[in-house]
């Protein structure tokens, strides 16, 4: 078993990524049971047999959690409400680029994303679903979209940031173009993904591959 120490040091290191214009203010976000990403619709799974390693998520995290600020407490306590999740001990998943990830409370599928280097809060959006992790819904995605406002409308939305938490069988996620060409994968690791480097032209799916290269599960992506 890998002690805390170690466990914190396979976390990784900080280092800048690329920010985009955000269309969504990636503060405090609280809600319920989510479906789908933040601007995306229910996925819908690319297999017919269910795989058990669809329907775990092996990294636990390390507890403590950095403490929570007095911001998100106030959110925790909005979300508890909302979700009807109990909270509790918040663990610390991961961390990628400048990106931090939290498996949230006991008892329930929940997970929270935020910064790597703690300003006003620690969570930045937060995320329960009861049907995470399973073969209908293998990923908890907090993709955030980007898109110009003409008219009073949103037009030409692109990626902004993409990320989120995998189930132990999905070994990379990546985008479907209108033409059927997946581009932009990048690795699971430690049960989350981050996309440094997001597709900067329209794609219509988010898709969770496994180990094969297959698909496993596709999610729209709203089009503008």
């Amino acid at each position: 078993m890998t002690d805390a120490p170690d466990r914190r040091r396979r976390l990784g290191l900080l280092r800048p990524d690329r920010r985009g214009r955000l269309i969504t203010t990636l503060g405090l976000l609280v809600g319920a049971v989510a479906a789908g990403s933040l601007l995306a619709t229910t996925g819908v799974a690319g297999g017919e047999s269910p795989s058990p390693s669809l329907s775990t998520v092996s990294n636990t995290g390390v507890s403590p959690a950095p403490t929570p600020l007095p911001q998100d407490e106030q959110a925790l306590g909005r979300f508890e409400h909302s979700s009807g999740a109990p909270m509790g001990d918040n663990s610390l998943l991961a961390i990628r680029g400048t990106r931090a990830y939290y498996r949230i409370g006991t008892g329930a599928s929940c997970y929270a994303t935020g910064p790597a280097l703690r300003g006003e809060h620690t969570f930045g959006k937060m995320m329960c679903a009861a049907d995470f992790p399973s073969s209908e819904r293998p990923i908890m995605d907090f993709t955030v979209m980007h898109g110009t406002r003409r008219d009073g409308q949103i037009t030409d939305l692109t990626v902004a940031i993409s990320e989120g938490i995998a189930a132990d069988g999905v070994a990379s996620v990546g985008f479907r173009t209108a033409a059927g060409e997946i581009v932009a994968t990048t690795p699971v690791q430690d049960n989350v993904y981050y996309h440094a480097t997001p597709p900067s032209g329209t794609v219509t799916e988010l898709v969770a591959l496994g180990s094969d290269g297959k698909v496993l599960y596709s999610q729209p992506l709203p089009l503008g």
